[in-house]
């Protein structure tokens, strides 16, 4: 990264940046050939570990530590301190979020982030990026420096700007939801740790009424639209079930119209439909899954498949009522 040039004539005013360019692009991770070449028996240690091929080992490792690029046209590199860790512990867990600066980001956020940006996708001109330096004030050019945003694509004038992996998005919406919800972070993580259990039990009963309970109190803001509540219920559940280790789908379109959230775990998958109390709520939810079929495009699902519909109420603030139902 940069650093601020305190001397017009002097001090670091003759430093050449390298950040963007190409020839240097690997030089602060482990690419895919070296993880390969040089933790060939450690991957054989995880797999076994984990009761898992060696290939799904490397696609998982993949998935939570990958993806971090330094120049638009280049290979995408692991984080070395995930790396060591996952391999060395035989674990694939989030190690990144420990290495520090937690406090920091959380004051950031607070200071210049909204409590329910989407920042997958965001797209920063070239010269802002590439001159910002590690004083930063705008939030997404933060992010980007302190490595919880990557290089995603370039046109040339405009970089696209996203998460490398899952460790470094679990890590993020771990520090947002208790903002976003204005509860604690540990109230968030008893909660999470509950629906992980329900879910890996595939309880879905358990898992909306902790939703439900979480989503209580939802907080004011300055824009209180009709539209504006329905964005932040729909954030504050995609984000804990992504916690929850939920692969996401949002608005998929499927033959009769689209599915507001479908979430994928290991252990099931959850089709959802949200609807506002003014809306119709929980019956105009159940009638559109019902009659669009959009559990039909998962019932050749191996894993159980559960439709889930929801009604949010603009008084109240809260989810007020849900009903699971399983398919399959």
């Amino acid at each position: 990264m940069k650093f601020t040039q305190l001397s017009l004539f002097s001090v670091l005013n003759t430093v050449v940046n390298v950040s963007f360019k190409k020839d240097y692009a690997t030089i602060c991770g482990i690419t895919k050939d070296e993880l390969v070449k040089e933790f060939d028996a450690e991957l054989d240690a995880l797999a076994e570990e984990k009761g898992i091929t060696k290939a799904e080992a490397i696609g998982e490792m993949e998935a939570m530590y990958d993806g971090y690029h330094f120049n638009s046209k280049s290979e995408g590199v692991f984080n070395p301190y995930s790396v060591i860790n996952a391999l060395s512990e035989k674990e694939l867990k989030n190690f990144w979020i420990s290495s520090g600066g937690n406090h920091l980001l959380s004051d950031m956020l607070q200071r210049f982030g909204s409590k329910q940006t989407e920042y997958e996708g965001s797209e920063v001109d070239a010269l802002s990026l590439e001159e910002s330096d590690a004083n930063a004030t705008n939030v997404i050019l933060f992010l980007y420096q302190a490595g919880y945003l990557t290089i995603k694509d370039f046109d040339g004038d405009v970089y696209t700007l996203g998460f490398p992996n899952r460790e470094v998005r679990q890590a993020l919406y771990k520090i947002v939801l208790p903002n976003a919800l204005a509860k604690s972070e540990e109230d968030v993580t008893n909660c999470t740790t509950r629906i992980k259990s329900a879910l890996n039990k595939t309880d879905i009963e358990t898992v909306m009424n902790n939703l439900k309970a979480i989503i209580a109190g939802t907080p004011y803001s300055q824009d209180n639209s009709q539209k504006a509540l329905e964005e932040r219920f729909v954030f504050i559940i995609k984000h804990i079930l992504y916690l929850c280790k939920c692969d996401l789908e949002e608005e998929r379109h499927v033959s009769k119209g689209r599915i507001d959230l479908v979430a994928r775990h290991p252990k099931c998958i959850l089709v959802c439909e949200m609807k506002m109390d003014d809306r119709g709520g929980l019956e105009s939810a159940e009638e559109q899954m019902a009659d669009r079929h959009y559990a039909d495009a998962y019932k050749a699902e191996p894993k159980p498949v559960f439709t889930v519909s929801m009604e949010f109420s603009t008084a109240q603030r809260e989810m007020t009522a849900f009903h699971v139902n399983r398919v399959k």
